[in-house]
């Protein structure tokens, strides 16, 4: 009779053959530490671009929108669109956390992409949403594109 595996069974199987057969995943404590700090970065970043929108939302002086742009309006339109930046920024932000959310759901969160090995605690505490260890960062940043 076959036996079914449990869900951390086969991520952790999974992992294992990824990874040259040898487990290269973080604890259960260390992941929901991980998924924390990366909650908490989450709730800033969805705080921070609600505060972007919200600034956006202003209405639009009547004279932009009928084309006569003072020194003033042209000011405004470059404020807007570098605000436009900020949000664009937010949410790559934003969607970066959760696909590392669900890489500590799915039992590869802290593993490198490039590399195979497990991403360095202090480099996740700085950039916790990496997918690269620094040497593959800094690989990565050699090749010339």
């Amino acid at each position: 009779m076959q036996q079914q595996l449990t869900k951390k069974q086969s991520i952790q199987i999974s992992t294992k053959q990824k990874h040259g057969g040898h487990s290269a995943i973080y604890s259960r404590l260390e992941l929901a530490e991980f998924k924390k700090a990366l909650d908490m970065r989450l709730q800033r970043a969805q705080r921070r671009q609600n505060a972007v929108r919200i600034s956006l939302s202003g209405d639009v002086d009547n004279s932009v929108a009928m084309g006569i742009m003072t020194l003033e309006d042209s000011a405004d339109v470059a404020e807007k669109e570098s605000l436009v930046n900020v949000t664009n920024r937010q949410q790559k932000f934003i969607l970066e956390i959760q696909a590392a959310m669900e890489r500590i759901d799915n039992g590869d969160y802290g593993v490198c992409i490039s590399t195979g090995q497990l991403i360095d605690k202090d480099r996740l505490g700085v950039v916790p949403h990496t997918r690269l260890d620094l040497s593959a960062k800094i690989a990565d940043k050699d090749v010339v594109r």
